[in-house]
């Protein structure tokens, strides 16, 4: 972890002269410079993105999936000015779409869940962007969010990394290892009619395996079973940015959840929606999509059947 704590500090650092010396206009263009050298860097991981890009997502995007990985670079070189910007009163462009399923869903008494998707920005934008229309965010973590889980990075690096999204949110509930601490925190909030933030990983124990587009992707399902054990609504949340500065986090109708019959299948099948509300916005932003060259997604194998199966996930993985 040593390496990887050495250069996410760099980073910040860098980020720090950056933000105090360049003007914002040249953030974007010194991004993509950026990104440029980190693939030509890293042509092992950069091929491995674009391959997994090709054949998750076939001739679905307009972006080549070379480009894609250059476009993920620089938008994660991107993300971290616009974190340490935060000291600076940072006030971006940001739209919130599908407020009033917010509204609604507290009208109804029980709380809502919002289930946000991995893109760059998003763990910034988000409580921002319900910070900015008066929606308090309690989000749920895990105990390593940020550059690294090494003693340092926990200890001094990774507080600066979630300061930026600290200042927005109402709470950030952490999830340690073997500790139920943090699911109670989230059923008390839902039975306070809050509104809790749960992002799309693959980290719990044991996961679903879904069809995605031509692949397929590992979900983990506990938004979907605090739901079922509160009366929660659940909703579907996406953060993506248009122009340079401005950003719209998309807030969807809720997704259906059945109250009587199988358990398990009513379990599936709103993980199900959960990805097809996904999709389109994988197809329309793919160089935001932090999902590309991650475990969670893959190429569908010869054996593979449309169908939905229970698989081991990587718990933890933030």
């Amino acid at each position: 972890m040593l390496l990887k704590d050495i250069f996410g500090a760099a980073k910040l650092a860098v980020g720090v002269i950056v933000v105090g010396t360049v003007p914002q206009c040249y953030w974007r263009p010194m991004s993509r410079v950026v990104g440029r050298w980190k693939i030509a860097l890293t042509p092992a991981k950069t091929r491995r993105i674009a391959d997994q890009v090709r054949a998750v997502a076939g001739d679905r995007l307009a972006l080549d999936p070379k480009k894609v990985a250059l476009e993920l670079a620089a938008l994660g070189a991107a993300g971290v000015l616009l974190k340490v910007h935060h000291y600076r009163a940072l006030d971006p462009r940001i739209r919130v779409i599908g407020r009033d399923h917010i509204d609604a869903a507290l009208e109804r008494g029980r709380g809502a869940i919002l289930w946000g998707g991995t893109f760059v920005f998003a763990n910034l934008i988000e409580p921002m962007a319900l910070h900015q229309v008066g929606v308090p965010l309690h989000h749920l973590s895990n105990w390593n969010h940020g550059i690294s889980e090494s003693r340092i990075a926990v200890r001094w690096l990774n507080p600066l990394y979630a300061a930026a999204e600290n200042r927005y949110l109402a709470e950030r509930i952490v999830r340690t290892p073997g500790s139920f601490s943090a699911l109670a925190t989230l059923r008390k909030r839902l039975q306070e009619n809050r509104v809790v933030g749960m992002r799309a990983s693959d980290g719990a124990r044991w996961v679903l395996d879904l069809p995605f587009l031509d692949g397929r992707f590992r979900l983990a399902t506990g938004p979907v079973e605090l739901a079922m054990m509160t009366g929660a609504v659940l909703l579907p949340m996406f953060a993506v940015a248009n122009a340079a500065d401005s950003y719209e986090v998309h807030v969807e109708a809720p997704i259906g959840i059945r109250i009587d019959g199988d358990r398990k299948r009513t379990v599936a099948d709103a993980a199900a929606e959960y990805v097809a509300r996904l999709e389109p916005y994988v197809v329309s932003y793919p160089g935001q999509w932090r999902g590309w060259g991650r475990p969670q997604v893959r190429a569908r194998d010869v054996e593979d059947e449309q169908t939905i199966s229970v698989v081991p996930g990587s718990e933890f993985h933030d």
